[in-house]
């Protein structure tokens, strides 16, 4: 009888707990609940954002957003170049053709990506009309002849470390660049998936063996130093290195062409021709802005239109 007793006033004090924790839990939720109501009836005013690092005039705007955006990108940067232009004698400013009149026009009633690249295009490309040097190449004149292996099949292979095995990819040799100086030989191969690299003559040696022989793998002798490589490559990456190509800017010096190579000009033209939107379209607009500062046309003095005023000129719009 005791124990029954017992248990019975155990199971009461364990109800009694229970309630009480539930009706403090009842009270919890209601006080949440009235603060959740009084923070919603209660506005708070956020500040208005402003950007304090850049002056007024260089802040973005969503009036620099666009398609009126790069309209006014494009617009500012031939008003800018006007002078330097007129100096140089360009067919964009004769009365008679008319170039500049259409192209204002064209320039005003475009309304999608495609239609502000084309006018971007057409201005640089009388711009690039002033140039008195052809335009200079990043490599060396690769020769597609004169040479056994050209055409030849090679075997590449490279460690992949993430996954503790060998890639092995084939490849075809298109062309080389002879010894010059102090500079080795080198073969362009390029790989069935597209990627590309160059190669240096014991490379090539080794991968023609590779592939006349039917390897899947690499020779004892060289996988200790593709391993080594694949390592440094890691490194390389992780590290954020790489080379950066220069496509502006380097010594300051007026450059009788308007890009630094055809290859740099090949990659704008080509991000213009894939622009999706009128961001990309501005983008290449302030690139090739970057470019005229150093033209030399545009810098030259022609009448009364001097170098001082051309430059002027061109970093006014920015």
């Amino acid at each position: 009888a005791a124990t029954s007793e017992a248990s019975f006033k155990t199971a009461a004090t364990v109800a009694d707990e229970a309630a009480e924790a539930a009706a403090r839990l009842e009270a919890l939720g209601a006080e949440a609940r009235a603060a959740a109501a009084e923070c919603a009836r209660t506005r708070l005013v956020q500040p208005k954002y402003e950007n304090k690092q850049l002056k007024k005039g260089e802040r973005a705007e969503a009036g620099h957003l666009g398609v009126e955006g790069a309209r006014a990108e494009i617009g500012a940067l031939e008003q800018a170049l006007l002078p330097g232009l007129r100096a140089a004698g360009s067919r964009w400013v004769a009365p008679k053709a008319r170039i500049r009149v259409r192209w204002l026009q064209s320039l005003d009633e475009a309304e999608r990506a495609s239609e502000l690249a084309a006018s971007l295009v057409e201005l640089e490309q009388h711009l690039r009309e002033l140039q008195s040097a052809a335009d200079v190449s990043e490599r060396k004149p690769w020769r597609s002849d004169a040479h056994e292996w050209l055409g030849r099949s090679v075997r590449r292979f490279f460690w992949l470390k993430s996954e503790q095995r060998w890639l092995c990819t084939d490849a075809s040799v298109g062309s080389w660049l002879p010894a010059e100086g102090s500079d080795v030989a080198l073969w362009h191969v390029t790989h069935d998936d597209g990627d590309e690299e160059d190669l240096e003559e014991h490379e090539v040696a080794i991968a023609l063996e590779h592939y006349s022989e039917g390897r899947t793998e690499p020779l004892p002798s060289e996988a200790g130093a593709l391993k080594a490589a694949a390592e440094d490559e890691d490194d390389d990456d992780e590290a954020g290195g790489g080379e950066a190509r220069e496509e502006s800017g380097g010594d300051g010096k007026d450059s009788p062409t308007l890009w630094r190579s055809a290859e740099a000009r090949g990659r704008w033209l080509s991000a213009l021709a894939g622009a999706r939107t009128p961001e990309v379209v501005a983008l290449c607009a302030t690139s090739l802005r970057a470019h005229t500062g150093r033209y030399a046309p545009l810098l030259t003095k022609h009448g009364e239109a001097t170098k001082r005023e051309a430059a002027f000129a061109l970093t006014e719009a920015f």
